[in-house]
């Protein structure tokens, strides 16, 4: 009878523990979508404002490369030691910040956006993304992804300062 019951708590805790992994899996999924639609609106913004082209060409750059970055980690992620606050940030949240950047591409697409209007709506989305932390929800003592992540909250920052300098240029116009 000890060891049925033993069995089952091993066999418990390996349940728990893919599911665990399923919400880790999901989450950094969710993750590099969201840094995927960023991309696909910076570069609407580079197609209908050819004034600033190039800057929105070079920051849609940097978010494929965080979407990349990101799905890399995700494969690595079964193979090393890394823990997740799954409290902190969940599916459905990353799900409406996606649903939101999806219906602003949309407008976009449609010219309902004026250059103004496009900076001041990519220095929120940055903002919003430094002032949630989101790439600290992932605990590691791993060196190579605390520098991956230190990497993606650094560009997220200055991603950041380059909107709101543009948004003191452009906004005051």
């Amino acid at each position: 009878m000890t060891s049925n019951c033993t069995i089952n708590k091993k066999v418990y805790s390996l349940i728990i523990g893919v599911g665990i992994m399923d919400r880790t899996h999901e989450i950094v999924e969710r993750l590099a979508v969201n840094e995927e639609k960023v991309m696909e609106l910076y570069s609407v913004f580079g197609d209908i404002f050819p004034e600033h082209r190039q800057f929105w060409k070079d920051i849609s750059e940097e978010e494929k490369r965080h979407a990349s970055m990101l799905r890399e980690f995700g494969i690595l992620m079964d193979d090393i030691d890394i823990k997740l606050d799954l409290d902190y940030i969940n599916t459905k949240s990353l799900e409406i910040s996606i649903s939101f950047i999806i219906g602003e591409i949309d407008r976009a697409k449609n010219k309902g956006l004026d250059c103004k209007q496009a900076f001041k709506l990519a220095r929120s989305l940055e903002k919003g993304i430094v002032e949630s932390e989101c790439f600290k929800i992932f605990n590691t003592n791993v060196k190579d992804l605390v520098k991956l992540f230190g990497a993606l909250q650094a560009d997220t920052q200055r991603h950041c300062q380059m909107m709101d300098e543009k948004c003191e240029i452009i906004c005051k116009e």
